[in-house]
């Protein structure tokens, strides 16, 4: 009977933080990026591409700084798996409220904007980066989930190398439109997808390195855009020859990552055989019998 009452206080704790990201954490983020606009009154504007840049900073850095406040206050309630994910979903109001690469293209008359959308991304990724530094360090630790043993540079490196391959490559495979929720899903299906890639390869890898190749993405994404548009980019984006990772903005990728990561990866250390020794100079003598 004490242990049904516990499971049920834990799965009301846990929807009760994911209902508080979405209905409270994420409204107010929405609310303070909906103050953006492009030069020409657009209401679709991200932090960079919004009419004063400065103010547009000062909005993202804000906006950022919500969702992971709450995130943070999950993860010390709940864990860190769970303080990330609800950082996405308070991110994801704000990414839709920014709006869009179509009509931030269109309103631009060009593929001009994609190279303010690099710069954001590079920006917000590197801050989100940061901040999840800060959660790792603030958060209880996954329950079940001891840390991983010493990794090495190369466990770093190699996870967040894959976890960036992966996560494009489903981005490119799935963003087949501008529309924003196949935009939004194509982003957590890349987090999903690279949390699981870089977890198998590299099962030593910290979630910090799985967190800093999937964030990569946010500046990744729009300068492999930038590379394949053409100089009729309102002609390309009209017939649909657009390049999908193009599709996604930099707060979609923040939202999509930190949401996805952690899930991907829970999925891949659930499934990965763990037969690796914690000590590499320890060997595992076989087994022998006798008589």
């Amino acid at each position: 009977m004490e242990r049904m009452s516990a499971e049920l206080v834990k799965i009301v704790r846990d929807w009760g933080v994911v209902a508080g990201a979405l209905l409270v954490a994420g409204p107010v983020a929405g609310a303070v990026a909906s103050r953006l606009r492009t030069p020409s009154g657009l209401d679709d504007a991200t932090p960079l591409t919004a009419a004063s840049s400065i103010e547009g900073i000062v909005v993202g850095v804000a906006v950022l700084l919500i969702a992971v406040g709450y995130g943070a206050a999950v993860g010390r309630l709940v864990h860190l798996r769970m303080g990330l994910i609800c950082t996405g979903l308070a991110l994801t109001m704000s990414a839709w409220q920014f709006g869009g690469t179509e009509p931030l293209v269109r309103d631009a008359g060009g593929a001009g904007v994609l190279g303010r959308l690099a710069v954001e991304g590079a920006i917000f990724g590197a801050l989100a980066i940061v901040a999840c530094v800060g959660l790792v360090r603030f958060s209880k630790p996954i329950p079940q989930q001891s840390p991983s043993d010493s990794p090495k540079p190369l466990d770093w490196a190699l996870g967040a190398i894959v976890c960036l391959v992966a996560g494009g490559l489903a981005a490119w495979l799935l963003a087949r439109s501008p529309m924003q929720g196949q935009v939004y899903a194509a982003a957590v299906a890349a987090g999903v997808a690279g949390g699981a890639a870089g977890r198998s390869v590299a099962f030593r890898a910290p979630m910090l390195a799985l967190l800093a190749g999937g964030l990569a993405l946010a500046f990744v994404g729009p300068m492999v855009a930038t590379m394949r548009v053409a100089p009729d980019a309102l002609g390309m984006l009209y017939a649909g020859d657009w390049p999908a990772i193009g599709y996604i903005t930099p707060f979609d990728w923040l939202a999509g990552v930190l949401i996805g990561a952690p899930l991907g990866e829970m999925w891949a250390h659930s499934m990965v055989d763990r037969q690796v020794p914690a000590d590499p100079k320890v060997k595992i003598q076989p087994a022998t019998t006798s008589g």
